[in-house]
């Protein structure tokens, strides 16, 4: 029965209930009936598509593809002000920190620890009854240059310091330049740990060195290494080793060099001026000693045997009258050590 009805649709019919068709409006047997007219008429199952596409929500899904293109712009939006403002901050971050950077290195600079050697020399001022310590050298930091000048009084005494910064690419790194004028009051100059002016004598660097290294007791190993490092005795006189002789007065200290001496009368006259400044500095040492294998090239030479040694030695009283004055006082401050070394030339 259903079929039969179905057949006699008419088409005008058929386009009459499509519209609620398409919306799902009508009954179960009248969808039976226009799904069978549908399947054989084209115009009609034409005219169908056409009402659902008529009944489809065009705007919507451009619509929501908009909101979702501004959504996500938006969100890129804020990614990039987020992504500037962190950037601006680490920027500003940075650049304040060089700032604070250079102002603490660049224009407060730091306090210099030292100098790694110098020399001084005076000059006199104009119009003046004073006299100027010119003092120049060698930083320690290799990658510094000098900046503010201090000078600190205590009593008679000044104390010179300075401070310094980084040396930028272009400029003449490492070296120092002072020039003080010593007023009438001051008796001794230091120059951070050097004293470079005592008593209207000149310091030399080395008299700082060798006089730092005075000491009391010949007993005492480690320190009479250190006073014979500082004058050079290994340098100045090939390899030896060290006798000590602390039982009796006169103390001694002998040095037993390993290798012959070609010019034995200048390695003598060179040992007696250094014995001077070994007995200045160890306050109880007598005598000097030192001893080395004799030459075996000349005919003197002939009558020795193989290993035969020569000897020699130099007393406190000895050292005394080659510099005209008790040795021992030439260590009482490092002027008279500085007047010691002129005498014996070994400035």
């Amino acid at each position: 029965m259903n079929n039969s009805y179905t057949t006699t649709l008419s088409c005008e019919i058929i386009k009459d209930l499509l519209p609620s068709y398409a919306e799902d409006l009508t009954g179960s047997e009248t969808n039976s009936a226009i799904a069978g007219h549908l399947e054989a008429c084209p115009e009609c199952f034409a005219i169908l598509q056409n009402i659902r596409n008529d009944f489809a929500p065009k705007n919507t899904p451009a619509s929501d593809c908009s909101s979702d293109k501004q959504e996500l712009d938006y969100l890129k939006k804020i990614r990039r002000r987020w992504r500037t403002k962190l950037f601006s901050g680490v920027l500003l971050t940075a650049a304040i920190l060089c700032i604070i950077l250079f102002i603490r290195f660049y224009i407060i600079g730091f306090q210099a620890e030292g100098v790694s050697g110098y020399e001084a020399f005076l000059s006199p001022v104009y119009d003046s009854s004073e006299i100027c310590l010119v003092i120049q050298g060698a930083l320690e930091s290799p990658f510094a240059v000098q900046k503010e000048t201090h000078v600190e009084i205590e009593g008679d005494t000044a104390r010179i310091t300075f401070t310094q910064r980084p040396a930028m690419p272009f400029e003449n790194r490492n070296g120092f330049y002072i020039a003080y004028e010593i007023p009438e009051s001051i008796h001794k100059v230091y120059l951070f740990d050097f004293v470079v002016w005592e008593n209207e004598r000149l310091i030399t660097e080395r008299a700082n060195r060798i006089y730092a290294q005075k000491h009391p007791y010949i007993g005492d190993a480690s320190a009479n290494g250190r006073l014979a490092d500082a004058i050079g005795m290994g340098s100045l006189f090939g390899n030896y080793k060290n006798i000590l002789q602390t039982t009796t007065e006169p103390y001694e200290w002998t040095f037993q060099f390993e290798e012959p001496v070609k010019n034995e009368d200048l390695f003598n006259r060179r040992m007696q001026e250094y014995a001077c400044l070994l007995l200045a500095l160890t306050d109880n040492l007598g005598e000097v000693s030192w001893e080395y294998p004799a030459a075996q090239e000349t005919d003197a030479s002939d009558s020795l045997p193989a290993d035969a040694v020569i000897r020699k030695s130099f007393t406190a009283g000895q050292a005394s009258q080659l510099t005209g004055s008790d040795i021992k006082i030439f260590s009482e401050n490092i002027a008279s050590f500085q007047e010691l070394l002129r005498i014996l030339y070994l400035n």
